[in-house]
This record gives C-alpha cells, sequence and structure tokens, in this order.
C-alpha cells in the first residue's frame, strides 16, 4: 500500500496539447512533456534512453513524463472497458454492423487485451491520431446502440448524429 503524502505542486506555464499525444510546456521554467513515449522521445530526444529502461515494454496506460530533458516519471492509468461495452458490440453486431475494429493510439498491447476481452477480433493500437480515428476503406455505418442513430460519414471521418 501507497502512503499519501502531501506534495507541493508547481503551476505549469506554456501549457499546449499536442492532439492525442500529450501536453507539453513548463515547470518552474523548465521545459517539460507529458503523454506518449513518442512524443517525449521527440521534444527530449536526451530522455527516451532513461524511459524506455524504465518502462521495459509494461503494458497498460501509460503517460510518460520528462523535464528539462530528463527522465521525470511514467504514470500508469486502471482503464477498464465500460461495463456495458459488450453490450452495445453485441447490439451493433445484431444490426448492420459486420465488422468492428478497434482503432487507437495506445499501446499496441493495451489495445489488443482490451479487444479480447470485448470479443473484437480485430485491433490496432500505436496509431497517430488521423489514423486512430479514420475507419479502413472509408466506410460508413449506421448504428443505433443508444437509441440515437450514429452515423460515421466517410468524408469528414467524425460520428454524427442523426
Amino acid at each position: 500500500p501507497q502512503r499519501a503524502r502531501s506534495l507541493r505542486l508547481a503551476e505549469p506555464t506554456a501549457v499546449r496539447e499536442v492532439r492525442g499525444r500529450g501536453m507539453r510546456g513548463g515547470v518552474r521554467g523548465r521545459p517539460a512533456v507529458v503523454g506518449a513515449r513518442t512524443l517525449v522521445a521527440e521534444q527530449l530526444p536526451a530522455a527516451d534512453g532513461a524511459l524506455v529502461a524504465k518502462d521495459r515494454g509494461n503494458g497498460g496506460l501509460r503517460a510518460f513524463v520528462a523535464i528539462d530533458g530528463a527522465h521525470a516519471g511514467i504514470i500508469t492509468f486502471a482503464d477498464h472497458p465500460r461495463a456495458d461495452a459488450r453490450e452495445a458490440l453485441a447490439a451493433l453486431r445484431e444490426g448492420p454492423v459486420r465488422r468492428v475494429v478497434l482503432l487507437s493510439g495506445d499501446d499496441a498491447a493495451t489495445v489488443h487485451e482490451t479487444a479480447t476481452a470485448l470479443g473484437i477480433a480485430e485491433a490496432h493500437g500505436d496509431l497517430p491520431p488521423a489514423a486512430a480515428t479514420t475507419p479502413s476503406g472509408g466506410a460508413t455505418a449506421t448504428c443505433c446502440p443508444t437509441g440515437r442513430s450514429r452515423r460515421c460519414d466517410s468524408s469528414s471521418r467524425r460520428a454524427t448524429g442523426s
């Protein structure tokens, strides 16, 4: 069991989101990056070797942290499918949806673990933001898992209510 600690946290400055990958900014005047390991490596290359050594290929949803070009930590999150996810997927398959693919920017091992837990046969992880939101083949699907119809428009690649 971990003990509760009182930590004095510095207010981050100049924080910018790196879409789908994390954030960068400053802490006490030093550059900081929090997010995917690849983002940290791109922004602060000197920290990458330490992050790889600390990570050792562990699965799970993680945010890597580097401050002033040095490894500062790895934040591991518990990420579990929603309790009703299997039921929602079953409802989709009973309708017009014949193929379900899990696309994610998360760690590939975590994505495959989640897909297996949900009965999804095809899963792809470690994807850049554009690939994680673009259906393969530009397919259009209509489904109604919650009583509201949702359409994936192949031209905009965004789900829209209808």
